[in-house]
């Protein structure tokens, strides 16, 4: 691969590991045992429809990919609640960082729709009591990230012959409660382990503390990160940014919507040089990106939008970085997206391409 496009590729890596939207990296130092999260993520979402922003954004995702528009529709049908009009938080978070440790409650209104009944044809379904008003009810979901599951033969019970068994994915249980908040709106706690949906679940009847902090004044969007994830801790030293990574010790990202979108982010470093240094980089990145758009259309909407970066303030261990992007540059980014890179001729039968 020449230098050029190995050094861009390195620095769009830089920079969408430090800039993607709502997502923050930190601390390689903390306390494993510590009871914050190690990551954190909540939205508002019906409000962030309803901006402007989202509004042209939703708009233009139901015409340029219909059948968005119709999964939605039957998303819609089939539990009675619309998944962007009728959730108006959803918060997401890890107490360890693994993927396989992932919580989540959601704030909905007077009605939960068909829910409990769509849980009730879902496999391995299973339930019980909490009280009066809530059940908990369990029930088995596709694994992908290769946790801790039940076989095939224990999910589905092994009625149609072992072989059928064998070529289905692993299943993982997943327990869920909708209680109901003081203010007569339901909660959705969800959780892989039954003990933490119950307490998330005894927590949202009686209040919302578990539904996240509040967000700051014209936010859509907040993600907090107290410690790097471990594959990133793992990578290898010659990796893009892995120096960097390291270096960050502590982070958050908000994104408020109105007309355009703008997200701001800070990261705390481990020291004062290393700031500066992850500031240099991110302008650097930023500054690539628009010089590899003079050679490649598909860079130009990235290059459009990084145009707006700045690095606002580099004070001690802290950098501030801001994005804003209109709703024109959004659409332009989906669509380079949806046509992917530039085609390129395949090399030779037996010859290796180098370029990837």
């Amino acid at each position: 691969m020449p230098t050029t496009k190995r050094r861009l590729k390195t620095a769009v890596a830089a920079a969408c590991l430090t800039l993607g939207l709502g997502v923050t990296l930190a601390a390689a130092n903390a306390d494993p045992a510590s009871p914050e999260p190690a990551w954190s993520m909540t939205i508002e979402v019906a409000e962030a429809a309803q901006t402007p922003v989202g509004q042209t954004l939703i708009e233009h995702l139901s015409v340029r990919h219909p059948q968005l528009a119709d999964a939605r529709g039957k998303l819609t049908q089939m539990i009675g609640l619309d998944p962007i009009e009728d959730i108006q938080r959803l918060t997401l978070w890890s107490d360890t960082g693994n993927p396989n440790d992932v919580a989540l409650t959601a704030l909905l209104h007077q009605s939960v729709g068909n829910l409990e009944g769509w849980m009730l044809a879902m496999p391995g379904y299973e339930s019980e009591e909490l009280n009066d008003q809530t059940l908990l009810h369990s029930f088995l979901v596709e694994d992908k990230q290769g946790g801790p599951h039940h076989t095939p033969r224990d999910a589905m019970g092994g009625s149609f012959g072992d072989e059928a068994y064998k070529s289905r994915p692993p299943m993982r249980r997943v327990w869920v409660a909708l209680p109901m908040g003081p203010d007569g709106n339901y909660r959705v706690a969800a959780a892989f382990d039954a003990g933490e949906t119950r307490e998330l679940a005894a927590s949202l009847a009686t209040g919302d503390a578990a539904l996240g902090a509040a967000l700051p004044e014209g936010a859509v969007a907040a993600a907090d990160m107290a410690r790097l994830p471990r594959p990133l801790l793992d990578a290898p030293p010659d990796a893009p940014a892995s120096a960097m990574m390291r270096a960050i010790t502590g982070g958050a990202a908000t994104i408020t919507a109105d007309e355009t979108m703008r997200t701001t982010v800070q990261l705390d470093a481990d020291s004062p040089v290393r700031a500066r240094q992850i500031g240099q980089l991110m302008q650097g990145a930023a500054a690539m990106v628009q010089l590899a758009a003079m050679e490649d259309p598909n860079v130009v909407p990235l290059a459009d939008m990084l145009a707006s970066l700045r690095v606002v303030d580099t004070d001690g261990r802290r950098v501030t970085a801001e994005l804003t992007a209109t709703p024109e540059q959004l659409i332009a980014m989906m669509n380079a997206h949806d046509h992917g890179p530039a085609q390129r001729s395949r090399p030779p039968a037996g010859q290796l391409d180098l370029d990837n």
